[in-house]
């Protein structure tokens, strides 16, 4: 009992006096013989999904396209306005895959800054809701499948898309405003948004 003890207490000195070691991240050594082993992986997972989300949505467009043509569905636009949303993420993978190569260091401008978070952040609201459009759509083809079809009355596709796309522009309205580079530490110019800067 002793002995466990000792050693316990043995395990809390050490992880109190080790504490400040791994106090911040620039404490952490992701290099090897000088090479930013950390920040060439990401870039090459950036360039890989760029690749493979590029080719991927364009083949769901193509083919949705096509399938739209003979028969007509609800969920097949809405499969093809999330394939729209996602190609334009890929998109915007280049830069960020550009801006961790230099070490988080953002060379586009102000302008590029505000598309390209813009771009990204709008993905993510957009995905969620075409998601749940067909979440929904498809709880309702389920529940409804026992009714009388000819009585009930759905709105349009195209208009429930306008509605989701309007809804990610306007959640998507404080990132494109409050983007902007900011210079930290005199050296690097990041990327990032000012929203909390001037809320306070």
């Amino acid at each position: 009992m002793t002995e466990g003890n000792n050693s316990s207490v043995g395990l809390l000195n050490w992880s109190l006096t080790d504490l400040d070691r791994f106090s911040s991240l620039e404490d952490i050594d992701v290099t090897a013989d000088g090479t930013p082993i950390l920040r060439v992986f990401i870039c090459v997972v950036y360039s890989v999904v760029c690749a493979v989300g590029l080719v991927g949505n364009l083949l769901v467009l193509f083919f949705i396209r096509v399938k739209q043509e003979r028969k007509k569905s609800r969920i097949n636009f809405f499969v093809l306005n999330l394939a729209v949303t996602d190609f334009q993420f890929v998109l915007t993978l280049p830069f960020w895959a550009v801006d961790t190569a230099l070490d988080f260091s953002w060379p586009f401008g102000d302008a590029m800054c505000k598309i390209i978070s813009s771009v990204t952040v709008m993905n993510m609201y957009a995905s969620v809701f075409f998601l749940t459009a067909m979440s929904v759509t498809r709880y309702w083809s389920v529940a409804s499948s026992l009714k009388d079809r000819t009585r009930q009355k759905s709105c349009s596709a195209k208009w429930i898309c306008v509605v989701l796309w309007v809804s990610a522009t306007f959640a998507t309205a404080p990132t494109s405003i409050f983007s902007t580079v900011t210079n930290v530490a005199g050296e690097n110019y990041v990327c990032l948004s000012s929203l909390m800067d001037n809320i306070g």
